[in-house]
């Protein structure tokens, strides 16, 4: 069996190879701990090919020779790449890691160092900020105690509440049978249980909080009787749970959004930003003391993490706190906003970063389109020197005046064509001018006209970017290289987080003996069965 897992492994992965081969890439990456206290690095590996179609790979499961500290993860990620993706380094545009923490910040800047973007997980800074109204195990969020006084021991006792019911079976069994026997309320919908709140899943403090307002008649009931335990809830507990919902609601929407791999995100950060910003500006101007409070706590955790409102949005690299920690929207994510038909016109970001990322835009056309294949066509063919011939025929003789005269009247002919232009000049006058078709060209609209939501499709009323590419590629040939590099970032590492979804279960408790290589090859060949 170990062979033949093995086999497979190594035949998948000649095959991701062939596909990897010649594309420029984007990865995410991200670490787990497995049972056996191993520390692992899983990478994906993400691209857009010629067809316009987004691809998302699973290129590995690593394990981190020594400690997680900076130098180990640097090295595992650059031997991962020469020896089994077997990319250069060249070929890989971006990075996106979900840890904030210093080790991966240095990481980050090692990366940056390189030439590779380090772009922290956009879902996983909104987590940072939400976690401000309701503290979960482990978080860095500020003491509730401190930040919401009375507020707090309220959300203390829901999530208190909810590990009760999650951890007593005949607790969770008499809330079941409650709710069969309300259905004057719960009318014929199916039975549910509790939610609990997970400190490493995103937005499970939104689902946890909506289920217990969901089922608060049944948990009253419950609590009145004494069925819970020593645990207690209150009737206007859950008024306070319910104006703490519309603060995460935002949040997990955009958060929701973000997280696929099927479809383009990195152009989507921009709004996302704005949209959680709006919510939060919006919150402060209620009435209630829930919202306002637990708003003002948010909005300055949000804005430390992402600028506000009037920062410039496009500085010359990656804005910086505190030594290592990046604020705001990453370069690369800014300048896939512009590559996306949909936002091209840049909205909500301030006219001096606009002005910036269309120049920069435009250095990477020159640059990619390079002057010699751009006009080479407009250079006279080198004559043939045949003075070393033996055999000789006889020309009319030239005299060097007339060569001179042709040369010029060609050089005028040629004037009229920009033919007197340097190389390096005509390659960025078309560029500029490709530039500025795109700019004055319609916008793709962000929502189909008439369409209907897919179940399971958080995409299907949305227009898709790399369709108008592939309708449009050929009038806009340099910016459209461009945009399948940008467009193929991710805004989150929810790619590589899934790996580990699938590795707790491979290496559970029964098969914690396996060795880290055989675990490996068994988690490759699940990840790229299809």
């Amino acid at each position: 069996l170990r062979n033949t897992i093995r086999d497979m492994a190594g035949q998948m992965r000649d095959v991701v190879l062939k596909k990897l081969e010649g594309q420029t890439i984007s990865l995410t990456m991200d670490h787990w701990t497995s049972r056996a206290v191993q520390n692992f690095s899983g990478i994906t590996a993400h691209f857009i090919d010629e067809y316009w179609e987004m691809h998302a790979l699973s290129v590995g499961l690593f394990l981190n020779e020594g400690k997680a500290a900076t130098e180990d993860i640097d090295r595992t990620f650059f031997e991962s790449l020469k020896d089994v993706i077997k990319v250069k380094q060249s070929s890989i545009l971006a990075v996106t890691t979900t840890d904030t923490a210093s080790v991966m910040n240095a990481f980050g800047k090692l990366l940056e160092q390189k030439g590779i973007s380090h772009v922290y997980c956009t879902d996983h800074n909104f987590q940072l900020t939400s976690n401000c109204c309701y503290k979960k195990k482990g978080s860095t969020a500020p003491d509730m105690h401190e930040t919401f006084g009375d507020y707090a021991p309220v959300v203390e006792r829901a999530r208190k509440l909810v590990d009760f019911f999650h951890s007593s079976t005949q607790a969770t069994e008499f809330l079941l049978k409650t709710q069969k026997e309300m259905q004057h309320i719960y009318g014929g919908n199916s039975l549910k249980k509790l939610i609990p709140d997970v400190v490493m899943s995103w937005w499970s403090t939104y689902n946890c909080l909506e289920r217990m307002v969901e089922l608060k008649d049944a948990l009253m009931h419950l609590h009145n009787n004494g069925y819970t335990g020593d645990h207690e809830i209150f009737e206007e507990d859950f008024d306070i749970i319910s104006q703490i919902i519309v603060l995460l609601k935002p949040f997990k929407k955009a958060q929701k959004m973000l997280e696929g791999e099927k479809y383009v995100t990195s152009s989507t950060v921009m709004c996302a930003v704005r949209y959680i910003r709006i919510a939060l500006e919006d919150s402060l101007t209620r009435d209630d003391d829930v919202n306002r409070i637990m708003a003002e706590t948010m909005k300055s955790d949000f804005e430390s993490r992402w600028g506000k409102s009037d920062t410039v949005a496009f500085d010359d690299g990656v804005t910086r706190a505190g030594g290592t920690r990046q604020v705001g929207i990453h370069p690369v994510l800014l300048i896939a906003t512009f590559l996306d038909p949909r936002w091209k016109l840049l909205p909500f970001i301030d006219e001096r970063s606009k002005v910036k990322i269309r120049a920069v835009v435009l250095e990477l056309m020159i640059k990619l389109s390079g002057s010699k294949d751009v006009s080479a066509a407009n250079q006279p063919t080198a004559p043939v020197d045949d003075s070393n011939e033996e055999d000789e025929v006889e020309e009319d003789e030239v005299e060097e005046d007339d060569i001179d005269r042709l040369q010029r009247e060609l050089n005028e002919l040629e004037g009229h064509r920009g033919g007197n232009e340097s190389p390096e000049v005509v390659n960025r006058r078309e560029c500029k001018a490709e530039l500025d078709l795109y700019i004055n060209e319609p916008s793709q609209p962000f929502k189909r006209n008439k369409s209907k939501r897919i179940e399971n499709d958080p995409t299907s009323h949305r227009n898709n970017p790399l369709e108008w590419w592939k309708e449009k590629h050929l009038r806009f040939p340099r910016l459209a290289k461009l945009a399948r590099q940008y467009l193929a970032v991710q805004a989150t590492s929810a790619p590589s987080e899934r790996i580990f979804s699938v590795a707790e279960r491979i290496t559970g408790a029964s098969k914690s003996c396996l060795s880290p290589e055989l675990s490996s090859d068994f988690l490759y060949v699940n990840m790229n069965k299809d």
